[in-house]
Protein backbone atom coordinates (compact mmCIF):
# COMPACT_ATOMS: atom_id res chain seq x y z
CA UNK A 1 0.00 0.00 0.00
CA UNK A 2 1.70 3.45 -1.07
CA UNK A 3 1.65 6.29 1.16
CA UNK A 4 -1.31 8.32 -0.69
CA UNK A 5 -3.71 5.47 -0.30
CA UNK A 6 -2.75 4.86 3.16
CA UNK A 7 -2.94 8.31 3.97
CA UNK A 8 -6.62 8.23 2.59
CA UNK A 9 -7.68 5.31 4.33
CA UNK A 10 -6.63 7.05 7.66
CA UNK A 11 -9.27 10.23 6.99
CA UNK A 12 -12.26 8.08 5.91
CA UNK A 13 -14.83 7.03 8.49
CA UNK A 14 -16.26 3.65 8.65
CA UNK A 15 -19.16 4.55 6.65
CA UNK A 16 -17.13 6.27 3.94
CA UNK A 17 -15.23 3.44 3.26
CA UNK A 18 -18.02 0.73 3.35
CA UNK A 19 -19.25 3.02 0.33
CA UNK A 20 -16.61 2.20 -1.60
CA UNK A 21 -17.31 -1.59 -1.12
CA UNK A 22 -20.07 -1.55 -3.62
CA UNK A 23 -21.18 0.02 -6.95
CA UNK A 24 -23.08 3.29 -7.44
CA UNK A 25 -25.06 1.95 -10.37
CA UNK A 26 -24.52 -0.60 -12.36
CA UNK A 27 -21.28 0.33 -14.51
CA UNK A 28 -19.55 3.04 -11.53
CA UNK A 29 -17.93 2.29 -8.93
CA UNK A 30 -18.74 4.71 -5.66
CA UNK A 31 -16.81 8.15 -4.85
CA UNK A 32 -15.94 9.85 -1.64
CA UNK A 33 -16.19 13.57 -2.78
CA UNK A 34 -14.98 14.87 0.24
CA UNK A 35 -11.52 13.37 -0.10
CA UNK A 36 -11.47 13.56 -3.91
CA UNK A 37 -11.80 10.30 -4.11
CA UNK A 38 -13.45 9.55 -7.50
CA UNK A 39 -15.99 7.08 -9.06
CA UNK A 40 -14.67 4.72 -12.10
CA UNK A 41 -16.50 3.04 -14.86
CA UNK A 42 -16.35 -0.32 -15.86
CA UNK A 43 -17.48 -1.72 -19.39
CA UNK A 44 -18.91 -5.44 -20.49
CA UNK A 45 -16.06 -7.31 -22.94
CA UNK A 46 -14.27 -9.39 -23.94
CA UNK A 47 -14.20 -9.00 -27.42
CA UNK A 48 -15.57 -5.44 -27.80
CA UNK A 49 -15.72 -2.49 -25.18
CA UNK A 50 -19.74 -2.82 -24.98
CA UNK A 51 -20.71 0.41 -23.65
CA UNK A 52 -24.47 1.42 -22.98
CA UNK A 53 -26.13 4.53 -24.19
CA UNK A 54 -28.09 6.56 -22.68
CA UNK A 55 -31.55 5.43 -22.56
CA UNK A 56 -29.86 2.48 -21.32
CA UNK A 57 -31.19 -0.71 -23.30
CA UNK A 58 -28.93 -2.65 -25.54
CA UNK A 59 -28.65 0.25 -27.93
CA UNK A 60 -24.70 0.11 -27.28
CA UNK A 61 -22.39 2.69 -28.57
CA UNK A 62 -20.45 1.01 -31.94
CA UNK A 63 -17.16 -0.53 -31.41
CA UNK A 64 -14.85 -2.65 -33.04
CA UNK A 65 -16.44 -6.33 -32.98
CA UNK A 66 -13.37 -8.55 -32.89
CA UNK A 67 -13.76 -12.40 -33.26
CA UNK A 68 -15.38 -14.25 -30.22
CA UNK A 69 -12.96 -15.84 -27.43
CA UNK A 70 -13.04 -19.37 -29.00
CA UNK A 71 -11.80 -17.71 -31.73
CA UNK A 72 -9.22 -15.96 -30.75
CA UNK A 73 -7.78 -18.77 -29.27
CA UNK A 74 -8.13 -21.00 -32.42
CA UNK A 75 -5.57 -18.71 -34.44
CA UNK A 76 -2.70 -19.97 -31.68
CA UNK A 77 -1.12 -16.62 -31.82
CA UNK A 78 -0.59 -14.88 -28.70
CA UNK A 79 1.13 -11.93 -30.66
CA UNK A 80 -2.03 -11.47 -32.51
CA UNK A 81 -4.39 -11.42 -29.57
CA UNK A 82 -1.83 -9.07 -27.70
CA UNK A 83 -2.81 -6.78 -30.82
CA UNK A 84 -6.45 -7.37 -30.05
CA UNK A 85 -5.87 -6.35 -26.31
CA UNK A 86 -4.55 -3.39 -26.96
CA UNK A 87 -7.58 -1.89 -29.30
CA UNK A 88 -9.68 -2.82 -26.61
CA UNK A 89 -8.29 -1.30 -24.21
CA UNK A 90 -7.81 2.22 -26.88
CA UNK A 91 -11.89 1.39 -26.97
CA UNK A 92 -12.42 1.00 -23.40
CA UNK A 93 -10.74 4.36 -22.58
CA UNK A 94 -12.16 5.87 -25.53
CA UNK A 95 -15.72 5.30 -23.68
CA UNK A 96 -14.05 6.71 -20.85
CA UNK A 97 -13.72 3.30 -18.81
CA UNK A 98 -11.11 2.10 -16.45
CA UNK A 99 -12.05 -1.93 -16.57
CA UNK A 100 -12.90 -3.81 -19.18
CA UNK A 101 -15.22 -7.39 -17.90
CA UNK A 102 -12.94 -10.02 -19.45
CA UNK A 103 -11.30 -11.87 -20.34
CA UNK A 104 -13.23 -14.78 -19.64
CA UNK A 105 -11.31 -17.75 -19.28
CA UNK A 106 -13.49 -20.53 -17.92
CA UNK A 107 -12.36 -24.06 -19.50
CA UNK A 108 -15.28 -25.78 -21.93
CA UNK A 109 -16.04 -28.94 -20.21
CA UNK A 110 -19.41 -29.80 -22.46
CA UNK A 111 -20.45 -28.56 -25.89
CA UNK A 112 -23.64 -27.35 -24.54
CA UNK A 113 -22.09 -24.87 -22.34
CA UNK A 114 -23.67 -21.06 -22.67
CA UNK A 115 -21.16 -19.13 -22.85
CA UNK A 116 -18.10 -21.37 -24.24
CA UNK A 117 -18.08 -18.80 -27.68
CA UNK A 118 -16.92 -16.06 -24.99
CA UNK A 119 -13.87 -18.97 -23.71
CA UNK A 120 -11.05 -19.65 -25.52
CA UNK A 121 -10.76 -23.12 -24.83
CA UNK A 122 -10.91 -26.71 -23.51
CA UNK A 123 -7.01 -26.85 -22.73
CA UNK A 124 -5.54 -25.11 -20.12
CA UNK A 125 -2.35 -24.73 -21.96
CA UNK A 126 -3.87 -22.80 -24.75
CA UNK A 127 -5.82 -21.35 -22.79
CA UNK A 128 -3.66 -19.83 -19.96
CA UNK A 129 -1.01 -18.55 -22.68
CA UNK A 130 -4.15 -16.58 -25.06
CA UNK A 131 -4.54 -15.09 -21.70
CA UNK A 132 -1.84 -13.70 -21.00
CA UNK A 133 -1.60 -11.95 -24.44
CA UNK A 134 -4.87 -10.71 -23.97
CA UNK A 135 -4.59 -9.13 -20.50
CA UNK A 136 -1.03 -7.87 -20.91
CA UNK A 137 -2.16 -5.71 -24.22
CA UNK A 138 -5.09 -4.30 -22.79
CA UNK A 139 -3.59 -3.51 -19.78
CA UNK A 140 -0.89 -1.47 -21.77
CA UNK A 141 -3.46 1.50 -22.32
CA UNK A 142 -3.60 1.89 -18.65
CA UNK A 143 -6.73 0.13 -18.47
CA UNK A 144 -7.61 -3.03 -16.02
CA UNK A 145 -8.99 -6.50 -16.36
CA UNK A 146 -11.68 -8.06 -14.81
CA UNK A 147 -10.57 -12.09 -15.50
CA UNK A 148 -13.67 -13.79 -15.22
CA UNK A 149 -15.75 -16.09 -14.33
CA UNK A 150 -13.63 -17.52 -11.13
CA UNK A 151 -14.45 -20.28 -10.50
CA UNK A 152 -15.81 -23.42 -12.19
CA UNK A 153 -18.33 -21.13 -14.49
CA UNK A 154 -18.68 -23.92 -16.94
CA UNK A 155 -22.75 -24.12 -17.25
CA UNK A 156 -25.23 -21.15 -17.63
CA UNK A 157 -28.24 -23.69 -16.88
CA UNK A 158 -29.16 -23.12 -13.15
CA UNK A 159 -25.87 -20.58 -13.16
CA UNK A 160 -27.28 -18.80 -9.67
CA UNK A 161 -27.71 -22.40 -7.72
CA UNK A 162 -25.56 -24.96 -9.42
CA UNK A 163 -22.72 -26.72 -7.57
CA UNK A 164 -19.55 -27.34 -9.46
CA UNK A 165 -18.44 -30.68 -7.69
CA UNK A 166 -14.76 -31.09 -8.59
CA UNK A 167 -11.90 -32.38 -6.89
CA UNK A 168 -8.60 -30.45 -6.01
CA UNK A 169 -6.50 -31.77 -8.26
CA UNK A 170 -8.97 -31.53 -11.45
CA UNK A 171 -9.14 -28.04 -10.32
CA UNK A 172 -5.71 -27.10 -10.17
CA UNK A 173 -4.90 -28.90 -13.34
CA UNK A 174 -7.54 -28.04 -15.52
CA UNK A 175 -9.60 -25.22 -14.29
CA UNK A 176 -7.11 -22.91 -12.26
CA UNK A 177 -4.26 -22.27 -15.22
CA UNK A 178 -5.90 -19.36 -16.80
CA UNK A 179 -6.62 -17.61 -13.92
CA UNK A 180 -3.30 -18.60 -11.85
CA UNK A 181 -0.94 -17.48 -15.06
CA UNK A 182 -3.82 -13.98 -15.33
CA UNK A 183 -2.47 -13.27 -11.55
CA UNK A 184 0.95 -14.20 -11.58
CA UNK A 185 2.12 -13.57 -15.21
CA UNK A 186 0.05 -10.57 -16.82
CA UNK A 187 -0.99 -8.84 -13.59
CA UNK A 188 -4.42 -8.78 -13.96
CA UNK A 189 -6.08 -5.70 -12.09
CA UNK A 190 -9.31 -7.40 -10.99
CA UNK A 191 -10.90 -10.72 -10.74
CA UNK A 192 -14.55 -11.33 -11.39
CA UNK A 193 -16.30 -14.24 -9.10
CA UNK A 194 -18.51 -16.61 -10.78
CA UNK A 195 -22.36 -17.15 -10.43
CA UNK A 196 -22.13 -20.95 -9.28
CA UNK A 197 -21.01 -22.96 -6.46
CA UNK A 198 -17.95 -24.78 -5.82
CA UNK A 199 -18.34 -27.90 -3.57
CA UNK A 200 -21.21 -26.41 -1.93
CA UNK A 201 -20.17 -23.04 -1.31
CA UNK A 202 -21.25 -20.00 -3.44
CA UNK A 203 -17.96 -18.20 -4.95
CA UNK A 204 -18.52 -14.49 -3.72
CA UNK A 205 -18.53 -16.18 -0.61
CA UNK A 206 -15.44 -18.86 -0.44
CA UNK A 207 -12.90 -18.33 1.52
CA UNK A 208 -10.76 -21.11 0.14
CA UNK A 209 -11.35 -19.81 -3.41
CA UNK A 210 -10.48 -15.81 -3.20
CA UNK A 211 -8.36 -15.46 0.50
CA UNK A 212 -6.45 -18.66 0.40
CA UNK A 213 -6.18 -19.75 -3.14
CA UNK A 214 -6.13 -16.51 -4.87
CA UNK A 215 -5.11 -13.54 -2.61
CA UNK A 216 -2.56 -15.71 -0.55
CA UNK A 217 -1.58 -18.86 -2.73
CA UNK A 218 -0.91 -17.02 -5.88
CA UNK A 219 0.05 -13.12 -4.52
CA UNK A 220 -2.74 -11.74 -6.21
CA UNK A 221 -3.10 -7.62 -5.37
CA UNK A 222 -5.94 -6.49 -7.69
CA UNK A 223 -9.77 -6.06 -6.47
CA UNK A 224 -12.10 -9.22 -6.45
CA UNK A 225 -15.86 -8.33 -7.71
CA UNK A 226 -18.61 -10.15 -7.57
CA UNK A 227 -20.61 -10.74 -11.20
CA UNK A 228 -23.47 -8.96 -11.27
CA UNK A 229 -26.27 -9.47 -8.42
CA UNK A 230 -23.92 -12.72 -7.33
CA UNK A 231 -23.41 -11.60 -3.75
CA UNK A 232 -25.69 -13.44 -1.51
CA UNK A 233 -24.41 -12.34 1.64
CA UNK A 234 -23.14 -9.72 3.80
CA UNK A 235 -20.54 -11.36 6.40
CA UNK A 236 -20.07 -14.41 4.93
CA UNK A 237 -18.82 -12.70 1.54
CA UNK A 238 -16.76 -9.75 3.10
CA UNK A 239 -14.59 -12.52 5.75
CA UNK A 240 -14.64 -14.65 2.43
CA UNK A 241 -12.50 -12.09 0.23
CA UNK A 242 -14.80 -10.74 -2.20
CA UNK A 243 -13.68 -6.62 -2.07
CA UNK A 244 -16.29 -4.93 -4.27
CA UNK A 245 -20.39 -6.21 -4.33
CA UNK A 246 -21.83 -5.10 -8.57
CA UNK A 247 -24.40 -3.60 -9.41
CA UNK A 248 -25.26 -0.59 -7.13
CA UNK A 249 -26.58 0.12 -5.14
CA UNK A 250 -25.57 -2.36 -2.04
CA UNK A 251 -27.63 -4.86 -1.31
CA UNK A 252 -25.61 -6.75 1.42
CA UNK A 253 -22.05 -4.57 1.27
CA UNK A 254 -24.08 -1.45 2.94
CA UNK A 255 -25.49 -0.62 5.86
CA UNK A 256 -25.36 -3.89 6.96
CA UNK A 257 -21.87 -4.33 6.54
CA UNK A 258 -21.65 -1.18 8.69
CA UNK A 259 -23.30 -2.83 11.63
CA UNK A 260 -21.46 -6.19 10.62
CA UNK A 261 -18.32 -4.11 11.31
CA UNK A 262 -19.50 -2.67 15.13
CA UNK A 263 -20.94 -5.67 16.21
CA UNK A 264 -17.18 -7.80 15.32
CA UNK A 265 -18.22 -10.01 12.87
CA UNK A 266 -16.10 -8.74 10.20
CA UNK A 267 -12.78 -6.99 11.36
CA UNK A 268 -11.67 -3.33 10.52
CA UNK A 269 -8.40 -4.77 9.13
CA UNK A 270 -10.42 -6.53 6.63
CA UNK A 271 -12.37 -3.32 5.69
CA UNK A 272 -9.33 -1.89 5.13
CA UNK A 273 -7.76 -4.06 2.50
CA UNK A 274 -10.58 -4.29 0.39
CA UNK A 275 -10.51 -0.43 0.42
CA UNK A 276 -7.14 -0.10 -0.50
CA UNK A 277 -7.41 -2.94 -3.19
CA UNK A 278 -10.48 -0.76 -4.37
CA UNK A 279 -8.00 2.52 -4.21
CA UNK A 280 -5.20 0.79 -5.61
CA UNK A 281 -7.22 0.08 -9.10
CA UNK A 282 -8.54 3.88 -9.14
CA UNK A 283 -5.27 4.87 -9.24
CA UNK A 284 -3.43 2.77 -12.18
CA UNK A 285 -6.52 3.62 -14.26
CA UNK A 286 -5.38 7.34 -13.46
CA UNK A 287 -8.18 8.70 -12.80
CA UNK A 288 -6.95 11.00 -9.21
CA UNK A 289 -4.78 12.40 -11.58
CA UNK A 290 -7.56 13.66 -14.59
CA UNK A 291 -10.86 12.62 -14.97
CA UNK A 292 -11.96 10.31 -17.62
CA UNK A 293 -12.96 12.16 -21.05
CA UNK A 294 -15.53 10.11 -23.33
CA UNK A 295 -15.01 10.41 -27.02
CA UNK A 296 -16.50 8.56 -30.29
CA UNK A 297 -14.74 5.07 -30.49
CA UNK A 298 -12.95 5.74 -33.65
CA UNK A 299 -13.84 3.21 -36.51
CA UNK A 300 -10.45 3.02 -38.23
CA UNK A 301 -8.66 1.07 -41.10
CA UNK A 302 -6.15 -0.05 -38.86
CA UNK A 303 -8.70 -1.72 -36.15
CA UNK A 304 -10.92 -3.20 -39.16
CA UNK A 305 -8.34 -4.91 -40.71
CA UNK A 306 -6.99 -6.23 -37.40
CA UNK A 307 -10.67 -7.07 -36.89
CA UNK A 308 -10.67 -9.07 -40.57
CA UNK A 309 -7.20 -10.34 -39.84
CA UNK A 310 -7.68 -12.27 -36.79
CA UNK A 311 -11.14 -13.21 -38.23
CA UNK A 312 -9.63 -15.12 -41.06
CA UNK A 313 -6.75 -16.30 -38.37
CA UNK A 314 -9.57 -18.18 -36.92
CA UNK A 315 -10.38 -20.48 -39.19
CA UNK A 316 -9.19 -23.76 -39.41
CA UNK A 317 -9.17 -26.40 -42.48
CA UNK A 318 -9.32 -29.88 -41.49
CA UNK A 319 -9.10 -31.85 -44.39
CA UNK A 320 -8.92 -30.46 -48.59
CA UNK A 321 -8.76 -33.34 -50.51
CA UNK A 322 -8.17 -32.77 -54.27
CA UNK A 323 -7.48 -29.46 -53.43
CA UNK A 324 -11.62 -27.96 -54.18
CA UNK A 325 -11.01 -24.74 -51.95
CA UNK A 326 -10.97 -22.00 -52.33
CA UNK A 327 -13.52 -21.83 -54.85
CA UNK A 328 -12.33 -20.51 -58.75
CA UNK A 329 -14.54 -18.06 -60.10
CA UNK A 330 -14.03 -18.69 -63.55
CA UNK A 331 -15.53 -22.61 -63.03
CA UNK A 332 -18.71 -22.53 -61.11
CA UNK A 333 -21.52 -21.45 -62.64
CA UNK A 334 -23.98 -21.45 -60.09
CA UNK A 335 -23.73 -21.52 -56.37
CA UNK A 336 -26.03 -22.83 -53.46
CA UNK A 337 -25.79 -21.13 -50.10
CA UNK A 338 -27.58 -23.06 -47.77
CA UNK A 339 -27.80 -22.49 -43.99
CA UNK A 340 -29.74 -20.09 -41.64
CA UNK A 341 -27.22 -17.68 -40.68
CA UNK A 342 -26.01 -17.34 -44.15
CA UNK A 343 -28.11 -14.09 -44.83
CA UNK A 344 -27.49 -12.68 -41.81
CA UNK A 345 -24.16 -11.41 -40.12
CA UNK A 346 -24.06 -13.31 -37.10
CA UNK A 347 -20.79 -12.51 -36.11
CA UNK A 348 -20.92 -12.90 -32.32
CA UNK A 349 -22.79 -15.18 -29.09
CA UNK A 350 -24.70 -12.68 -27.51
CA UNK A 351 -25.88 -11.45 -23.70
CA UNK A 352 -23.59 -9.07 -21.71
CA UNK A 353 -20.68 -9.45 -24.34
CA UNK A 354 -23.05 -7.88 -27.59
CA UNK A 355 -21.25 -5.84 -29.07
CA UNK A 356 -22.69 -3.44 -32.00
CA UNK A 357 -20.48 -3.03 -34.70
CA UNK A 358 -19.94 -0.40 -37.00
CA UNK A 359 -20.69 -2.34 -39.71
CA UNK A 360 -21.76 -6.13 -40.54
CA UNK A 361 -21.63 -7.93 -43.45
CA UNK A 362 -23.77 -11.53 -43.69
CA UNK A 363 -22.10 -14.55 -46.35
CA UNK A 364 -24.71 -14.11 -48.54
CA UNK A 365 -24.14 -10.26 -49.04
CA UNK A 366 -20.60 -10.78 -49.31
CA UNK A 367 -20.52 -13.92 -52.05
CA UNK A 368 -22.95 -11.54 -54.18
CA UNK A 369 -20.47 -8.71 -54.52
CA UNK A 370 -17.70 -11.37 -54.91
CA UNK A 371 -19.31 -13.04 -57.44
CA UNK A 372 -20.37 -9.92 -59.44
CA UNK A 373 -23.49 -11.92 -61.39
CA UNK A 374 -21.82 -13.73 -63.17
CA UNK A 375 -22.23 -17.24 -60.43
CA UNK A 376 -26.17 -17.56 -60.06
CA UNK A 377 -26.38 -18.01 -56.37
CA UNK A 378 -29.26 -19.78 -55.05
CA UNK A 379 -29.99 -19.64 -51.06
CA UNK A 380 -31.79 -21.99 -49.23
CA UNK A 381 -32.06 -21.21 -45.06
CA UNK A 382 -32.45 -25.07 -44.08
CA UNK A 383 -32.87 -25.65 -40.80
CA UNK A 384 -33.54 -22.95 -38.38
CA UNK A 385 -31.00 -23.02 -35.81
CA UNK A 386 -32.72 -19.91 -33.20
CA UNK A 387 -33.91 -20.90 -29.68
CA UNK A 388 -36.39 -17.75 -29.94
CA UNK A 389 -37.85 -15.87 -32.58
CA UNK A 390 -35.74 -13.38 -34.42
CA UNK A 391 -35.64 -9.54 -33.22
CA UNK A 392 -38.30 -7.70 -35.34
CA UNK A 393 -36.58 -6.16 -37.89
CA UNK A 394 -37.46 -2.19 -38.30
CA UNK A 395 -37.53 -2.64 -42.20
CA UNK A 396 -41.02 -3.91 -41.59
CA UNK A 397 -42.25 -1.38 -39.72
CA UNK A 398 -44.05 1.85 -40.33
CA UNK A 399 -43.78 4.65 -37.82
CA UNK A 400 -44.93 7.55 -40.32
CA UNK A 401 -44.67 7.78 -44.38
CA UNK A 402 -41.35 7.03 -45.36
CA UNK A 403 -39.75 6.26 -41.70
CA UNK A 404 -39.03 2.95 -40.43
CA UNK A 405 -39.83 1.64 -36.78
CA UNK A 406 -41.85 2.38 -34.32
CA UNK A 407 -43.58 5.31 -32.28
CA UNK A 408 -42.73 4.58 -28.13
CA UNK A 409 -44.71 6.42 -25.66
CA UNK A 410 -43.96 5.59 -22.33
CA UNK A 411 -45.92 6.55 -19.43
CA UNK A 412 -45.35 7.39 -15.71
CA UNK A 413 -47.58 4.42 -14.52
CA UNK A 414 -48.41 0.81 -14.99
CA UNK A 415 -51.85 0.94 -17.13
CA UNK A 416 -51.05 3.95 -20.42
CA UNK A 417 -53.07 6.52 -18.26
CA UNK A 418 -52.63 10.20 -18.95
CA UNK A 419 -50.28 11.72 -21.72
CA UNK A 420 -47.06 9.87 -22.32
CA UNK A 421 -43.77 11.26 -20.36
CA UNK A 422 -41.62 10.65 -23.16
CA UNK A 423 -41.89 9.86 -27.04
CA UNK A 424 -39.88 8.82 -29.40
CA UNK A 425 -39.12 6.30 -32.61
CA UNK A 426 -37.60 3.14 -31.59
CA UNK A 427 -35.70 0.43 -34.05
CA UNK A 428 -34.63 -1.95 -31.88
CA UNK A 429 -36.67 -4.13 -29.99
CA UNK A 430 -34.27 -5.83 -28.20
CA UNK A 431 -34.24 -4.15 -24.52
CA UNK A 432 -32.22 -4.68 -21.32
CA UNK A 433 -33.12 -2.68 -18.65
CA UNK A 434 -31.57 -2.61 -14.81
CA UNK A 435 -33.10 -0.65 -11.75
CA UNK A 436 -30.42 2.02 -11.88
CA UNK A 437 -31.69 4.50 -14.97
CA UNK A 438 -35.14 4.02 -16.04
CA UNK A 439 -35.74 3.67 -19.95
CA UNK A 440 -37.32 7.01 -20.42
CA UNK A 441 -37.51 10.79 -18.42
CA UNK A 442 -39.94 11.64 -15.49
CA UNK A 443 -40.66 7.60 -14.91
CA UNK A 444 -39.79 5.81 -12.12
CA UNK A 445 -37.82 2.39 -13.15
CA UNK A 446 -40.81 0.03 -11.28
CA UNK A 447 -43.80 1.84 -11.93
CA UNK A 448 -43.85 2.35 -15.69
CA UNK A 449 -45.58 1.27 -19.03
CA UNK A 450 -44.69 1.86 -22.38
CA UNK A 451 -46.18 1.21 -26.05
CA UNK A 452 -44.77 0.90 -29.58
CA UNK A 453 -47.21 1.36 -32.37
CA UNK A 454 -46.86 2.20 -36.27
CA UNK A 455 -47.78 -0.34 -38.78
CA UNK A 456 -46.31 -3.34 -39.78
CA UNK A 457 -45.86 -4.48 -44.08
CA UNK A 458 -45.89 -8.42 -44.43
CA UNK A 459 -43.15 -8.97 -47.52
CA UNK A 460 -44.28 -12.38 -48.24
CA UNK A 461 -47.60 -14.34 -47.80
CA UNK A 462 -47.94 -17.11 -45.31
CA UNK A 463 -48.21 -17.66 -41.40
CA UNK A 464 -46.24 -15.49 -39.18
CA UNK A 465 -44.80 -16.08 -35.57
CA UNK A 466 -44.28 -13.02 -33.13
CA UNK A 467 -42.46 -13.45 -29.63
CA UNK A 468 -42.23 -11.81 -26.61
CA UNK A 469 -39.72 -12.30 -24.06
CA UNK A 470 -40.13 -9.89 -21.11
CA UNK A 471 -39.50 -9.76 -17.19
CA UNK A 472 -43.52 -7.77 -16.96
CA UNK A 473 -46.77 -8.38 -19.22
CA UNK A 474 -46.41 -7.49 -22.59
CA UNK A 475 -48.34 -8.21 -25.66
CA UNK A 476 -48.76 -7.47 -29.36
CA UNK A 477 -51.63 -6.80 -31.48
CA UNK A 478 -52.29 -6.84 -34.90
CA UNK A 479 -55.00 -5.68 -37.08
CA UNK A 480 -56.83 -4.92 -33.49
CA UNK A 481 -56.37 -8.49 -32.47
CA UNK A 482 -53.97 -9.61 -29.70
CA UNK A 483 -51.70 -12.00 -31.26
CA UNK A 484 -49.49 -12.96 -28.32
CA UNK A 485 -49.56 -12.05 -24.55
CA UNK A 486 -48.17 -12.54 -21.42
CA UNK A 487 -50.63 -10.90 -19.52
CA UNK A 488 -51.40 -11.83 -16.40
CA UNK A 489 -48.27 -14.79 -15.95
CA UNK A 490 -46.25 -14.60 -13.52
CA UNK A 491 -43.01 -13.40 -14.39
CA UNK A 492 -39.21 -13.85 -14.10
CA UNK A 493 -37.01 -11.47 -11.58
CA UNK A 494 -35.14 -8.34 -12.93
CA UNK A 495 -31.98 -10.90 -13.79
CA UNK A 496 -33.43 -14.24 -14.30
CA UNK A 497 -34.05 -15.05 -17.78
CA UNK A 498 -37.99 -15.38 -18.62
CA UNK A 499 -39.95 -18.11 -21.42
CA UNK A 500 -40.47 -16.68 -24.46
CA UNK A 501 -44.56 -16.56 -25.49
CA UNK A 502 -45.41 -16.88 -29.28
CA UNK A 503 -48.43 -16.48 -31.44
CA UNK A 504 -49.02 -16.98 -35.14
CA UNK A 505 -51.54 -15.32 -37.79
CA UNK A 506 -51.79 -15.15 -41.74
CA UNK A 507 -50.68 -12.27 -43.38
CA UNK A 508 -51.16 -11.40 -47.15
CA UNK A 509 -47.55 -9.83 -48.91
CA UNK A 510 -47.57 -5.92 -49.53
CA UNK A 511 -50.53 -5.27 -47.26
CA UNK A 512 -49.83 -2.78 -44.52
CA UNK A 513 -52.05 -3.78 -40.82
CA UNK A 514 -52.04 -1.74 -37.46
CA UNK A 515 -49.12 -2.79 -34.97
CA UNK A 516 -48.62 -2.12 -31.68
CA UNK A 517 -46.77 -3.34 -28.63
CA UNK A 518 -48.16 -2.99 -25.28
CA UNK A 519 -45.47 -3.71 -22.27
CA UNK A 520 -46.32 -3.02 -18.50
CA UNK A 521 -43.23 -3.44 -15.39
CA UNK A 522 -44.93 -4.27 -12.85
CA UNK A 523 -48.66 -4.63 -13.43
CA UNK A 524 -51.12 -4.93 -11.04
CA UNK A 525 -54.33 -7.60 -11.59
CA UNK A 526 -56.69 -4.80 -11.29
CA UNK A 527 -54.78 -2.68 -14.28
CA UNK A 528 -56.39 -5.66 -16.79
Amino acid sequence: MNEKIKKLIEQMTLEEKISLLAGSDIWHTSAVSRLGIPAIKVTDGPYGARTQADNNSDHTYPATCFPTGVAMAATWDVNLVQRIGEVLGDETRERACAVLLGPCVNIHRTPLGGRNFESFSEDPFLSSNITVAFIQGVQSRQVGVSVKHFALNNQEFARFSISSEVGERAIREIFFPSFEKAVKVAGAWTAMCSYNKINGTHASENRWLLSKILKEEWGFEGLVMSDWFATHSTVEAANAGLDLEMPGPARFFGRDLVSAVKQGRVSLEVINDKVSRILSVVEKSGAFDKPAKKVQIKNTAVRRKLARQSAAESFVLLKNDGRPLPLKKSKIKTLAVIGPNAAQACVEGGGSSMVKPHYKVSPLEALKKVCENKIKIRFEAGCRSNRLTPVLPARFLISKPGKTGLKAEFFANNDFRGRATTERIDRNFHFRWFGDKPPARNISFDNFSARWSGDFRAPVSGKYKFGILTQGWARILLDSKEIVSTRGLSFASDFDIAEENTGECELQAGKVYPFSIEYQKNPDQKSL
